[in-house]
């Protein structure tokens, strides 16, 4: 009933999946509705169910180093596999040669690639580019985890891989390494 109980399962919960965390939001005394902590928890859960495979995936406007627009009607009818990355990011490094094999297998079928930078510097995000010599488009609202495109999908963490299908659906946001390869294989493109 105290808000410190908010605070300290909001902290526990974090490691838990969707579904787990939405079975304890719903537990807990309507007394608490104005909890920071279990406003907090309850939204974050709310935009993961939004964003399971078959949901659609939602709407965004981002821009490539020279400014052009990008939406998600700009794929209909295509795989679309959306990277979420940063310049500093260690791990998503580590992604970079499963996904430069991705982009091989795909070039020239029905399938876009593009990651989207969580860097807020543009100078970062460009020489980020440049560095590491990506072929697909880098793209970016400059906000970072301030909102923007990392809030509306619910990104806290990275890298973050979502496939996208060709109506616009989820397919899934768990792909990484040698796994991420073999699901791509497995696609009919």
């Amino acid at each position: 009933r105290s808000p410190a109980a908010a605070y300290l399962v909001s902290q526990l919960a974090a490691s838990l999946d969707v579904q787990q965390r939405g079975e304890i939001v719903e537990k807990f005394d309507t007394a608490l509705t104005d909890s920071y902590y279990l406003n907090g928890m309850q939204e974050s859960v709310e935009r993961e169910r939004a964003l399971q495979p078959g949901k659609p995936f939602p709407d965004f406007r981002v821009f490539d180093k020279e400014g052009k627009e990008y939406t998600l009607a700009d794929f209909r009818g295509k795989y679309l596999f959306v990277e979420f990355s940063a310049s500093w990011c260690g791990w998503c490094k580590l992604e970079i040669p499963y996904l430069k094999q991705v982009y091989d297998l795909t070039k020239g079928k029905k399938f876009y690639m593009f990651t989207i930078n969580l860097d807020k510097e543009r100078k970062l995000w460009e020489e980020d580019v440049k560095k590491e010599s990506l072929p697909w488009p880098i793209l970016s609202d400059l906000k970072a985890f301030d909102g923007g495109i990392a809030g509306e999908y619910n990104v806290s963490g990275i890298p973050v891989i979502f496939l996208i299908d060709p109506d616009g659906k989820i397919v899934t946001n768990k792909l990484r390494g040698e796994g991420m390869i073999s699901f791509i294989e497995q696609l009919s493109l």
